[in-house]
């Protein structure tokens, strides 16, 4: 007798549960400006980083490739030039890579 008890309450509650979100009025529904403000917050912000990445990627660049110019044939301070110009052009790839894709996940949600 215990057991069908249990049973039952746990499926009355269920039941309410699942009620509960199938007709919850179109107020609860709505979004919160908050939510809404944020949004645009990092759309904005990505729409930012999605120029200045690249600018300050070309900026980095420049300097390593002066750096590299004025190396005077020393192929130690070429070798490492060469290598913090390669790890610039990763890093900035990555970069707009997962602005770009912040900014999809966003997108997809308006």
């Amino acid at each position: 007798m215990k057991k069908i008890t249990n049973r039952t309450t746990t499926l009355f509650f269920l039941f309410m549960l699942i009620s509960t979100f199938m007709f919850a009025s179109a107020a609860f529904a709505a979004q919160p400006k908050i939510v809404s403000g944020t949004e645009k917050l990092i759309s904005d912000a990505m729409t930012w980083l999605l120029i200045l990445i690249p600018t300050s990627a070309a900026l980095k660049l420049g300097y390593h490739a002066m750096m590299k110019y004025m190396a005077d044939d020393n192929p130690g301070i070429i070798v490492e030039q060469n290598k913090k110009m390669k790890h610039t052009l990763i890093g900035a790839a990555i970069a707009v890579t997962a602005t770009g894709l912040v900014d999809f996940i966003i997108s997809y949600y308006k």
